[in-house]
């Protein structure tokens, strides 16, 4: 069954969206979410950020992919970075600097 983007697949008697399509929803919520959500590689580099990641800071998306975490948030240091990463995944708050320069949670 087809209809546009949104493609179903029947499998055991459910309905599952495919992997491409669940790819394009978890981009389109992550996108339309009011709260900063990035993902950082090695040495808290920007892998990925979200719309709500540039509003917040100022910096548009090339700019924060060139960028590594600790260029705005304030209160991060490499020397945490190894308690960080050994983690799959982490919520957390912190103090950000605007490409203005203005400090906000």
């Amino acid at each position: 069954m087809n209809s546009g983007d949104y493609t179903l697949a029947r499998s055991n008697n459910q309905w599952a969206l495919q992997p491409q399509v669940e790819m394009k929803f978890a981009h389109f919520l992550i996108n339309h979410a009011v709260d900063a959500a990035f993902c950082l590689g090695e040495n808290a580099q920007f892998l990925y950020v979200n719309d709500a990641t540039c509003r917040m800071t100022e910096y548009s998306r090339e700019e924060l992919l060139s960028m590594r975490l600790h260029n705005i948030d304030v209160d991060f240091s490499l020397h945490n970075w190894s308690d960080i990463s050994s983690q799959n995944s982490l919520t957390f708050k912190s103090r950000y600097r605007t490409k203005r320069g203005r400090i906000f949670w």
